[in-house]
């Protein structure tokens, strides 16, 4: 766990400190709520206008645990009324990922596609030239992406669209390349090479998903104040969701209205 600390000086100055990496035992609540008390005890820390988490069912339990320890402290901002704080930029990850869990033939392609070209210096050198050889500028490279990990969805697919045609190069001049793809070790195919259509749906997903990047960017700013920048922002998302949910690209209306119907939720 990563306790970390957000405080406005004496001077009015914005500042973020991570305090500590600490090992939980569990992930009950009141289990994480007693390491973060221990924590705090121990920098000497009693006052908590909030406390920032995800929406993980057990950090409702964590919050309650520590409103009530700053209570009997005597140190209790507000009577606890803001202590739960949800992390907004996990609430737009977990939009955003409502309209990607059907796994899009295209982006598993793709993904596919990248890992053979990361899983290996060999390969990452073969796919390289080819970049070489296409005469692709740009100085970025291909990355996979993390579930756990925000925006990188969005990342793995704008970069890997940058050098589409070192994935059609890659095709001819590296025989392992579709070989790959003909067998997993196990006698199942794997999903790709990614072809012009999977391609064309990239460019639409990339589209898509750059409005929530930039939003949760914005949200995950940690030198600047973020609290009176999140409605306007919500209010943006709202908007162009509910323009997309009209759109004639099917695939592009059918992930804004999965996306919206969670947003709603939220």
């Amino acid at each position: 766990m990563c306790l970390t600390a957000h405080f406005i000086d004496d001077d009015w100055q914005y500042h973020k400190r991570i305090l500590n990496f600490s090992q939980v035992p569990n992930h009950k609540g009141e289990t994480i709520g007693k390491v973060v008390e221990s924590l705090l005890l121990s920098w000497g820390i009693d006052k908590i206008f909030t406390l920032t988490v995800d929406n993980a069912a057990s950090n409702s339990g964590t919050v309650t645990y520590l409103d009530r320890i700053t209570k009997e402290w005597g140190a209790s901002i507000l009577g606890g009324e803001f202590m739960h704080m949800r992390c907004c930029a996990h609430i737009v990850n977990l939009i955003m990922m409502e309209g990607l869990k059907s796994l899009h033939e295209s982006i598993v392609k793709v993904r596919n596609a990248v890992r053979y070209v990361r899983s290996s210096p060999s390969r990452y050198d073969k796919f390289k030239a080819c970049v070489e050889k296409v005469k692709i500028a740009s100085k970025g490279c291909v990355c996979l992406d993390v579930p756990t990990r925000r925006n990188s969805t969005y990342m793995m697919l704008e970069n890997a669209e940058k050098f589409q045609r070192t994935f059609e190069r890659l095709r001819v001049n590296d025989a392992q390349y579709i070989r790959y793809f003909l067998d997993d070790g196990s006698g199942k195919k794997i999903l790709g090479p990614p072809d012009f259509e999977n391609w064309d749906n990239v460019k639409v997903f990339v589209k898509f998903l750059k409005l929530f990047y930039e939003v949760t960017l914005r949200f995950s700013g940690s030198l600047y104040v973020t609290s009176n920048v999140f409605f306007h922002e919500l209010c943006v998302m709202k908007t162009k969701l509910t323009n997309l949910c009209e759109s004639e690209d099917p695939l592009l209306s059918m992930m804004a209205r999965d996306m919206h119907e969670k947003f709603d939720k939220y």
